[in-house]
């Protein structure tokens, strides 16, 4: 998933550009959880 991102995207949020969040089976590969993507994409849409 993570070389889908852009080589130009920014990933130290400098640029104020879009920023990307990497959540659920993405971010932790070794299963997929889909409780635990749910739960990651809630609290980072808490956190914006």
């Amino acid at each position: 998933m993570r070389e889908l991102l852009p080589s130009t995207v920014d990933r130290n949020h400098g640029s104020g550009g879009p920023r990307f969040h990497v959540i659920g089976g993405a971010k932790l590969a070794t299963e997929l959880d889909a409780k635990r993507a749910v739960r990651e994409g809630a609290e980072l849409v808490a956190r914006l």
